[in-house]
């Protein structure tokens, strides 16, 4: 999981619902606009939790503060409550249509004191390790009650497609690097790739060459 940036407000969106009181109110063409512009200003077509690559066709609107018209009317229609999630979909093994992950597991299951806000939290990636034998993400040591609320309770963060999808994203950024011979060449182009945070399971990634990215960081 990581920080995302939260432009100012499009003034589309104010225009298509300054008089609504209800989000199913809201026109699904006008969703599907609003969806291209979060993906394609802010996410880089990531879903805001497990970070899979989406699509306008397998993601949905994500209130991060759940869209309940009791327990939070006043955030329905504001921009920084809206994310893009994936369907919890993307990794399915069969012909499931049960949501495994993410926003539609998430539902209006939400805990202000333990939710972690991918919008706020611009150290979020700190409250989170992996681990390259399960390929399950995991609490660090930040926060660990938070983040497990989040990898388990709200998120399912570790269902087996995801994991599965974390192996193969790293055995294929693997294999194209060392396409590069020349090992400082192959260092630099690794570096330049993952600081473009534009491929899917980023976090995850980057975790794994924690130590490449720091040492950049150090020479410059």
């Amino acid at each position: 999981m990581r920080y995302v940036h939260k432009t100012s407000t499009p003034k589309f969106f104010i225009k298509d619902t300054k008089h609504l009181k209800s989000w199913k109110k809201y026109k699904s063409h006008k969703k599907r606009d609003l969806k291209q512009h979060i993906l394609d200003k802010e996410q880089n077509h990531l879903c805001i939790y497990c970070e899979s690559k989406i699509s306008l066709d397998n993601s949905h609107i994500e209130h991060l503060r759940p869209k309940d018209e009791v327990r939070y009317p006043q955030l329905l229609f504001v921009y920084r409550n809206l994310t893009v999630s994936c369907n919890g979909l993307c990794h399915v093994f069969d012909n499931k249509l049960t949501p495994l992950s993410c926003g539609h597991i998430k539902g209006n299951e939400f805990d202000k004191n333990m939710f972690l806000n991918p919008v706020e939290l611009r150290d979020i990636r700190d409250y989170f390790v992996y681990d390259f034998d399960t390929y399950e993400m995991k609490p660090s040591l930040k926060n660990p009650i938070k983040a497990k609320y989040m990898i388990s309770t709200l998120l399912h963060l570790n269902d087996e497609g995801l994991r599965y999808a974390r192996r193969i994203a790293l055995r294929n950024f693997n294999k194209k690097m060392y396409q590069i011979k020349d090992k400082e060449s192959r260092k630099k182009r690794m570096i330049e790739v993952l600081n473009r945070e534009n491929i899917a399971f980023i976090s995850f990634l980057r975790y794994k060459y924690r130590h490449l990215l720091k040492s950049a960081l150090q020479d410059m």
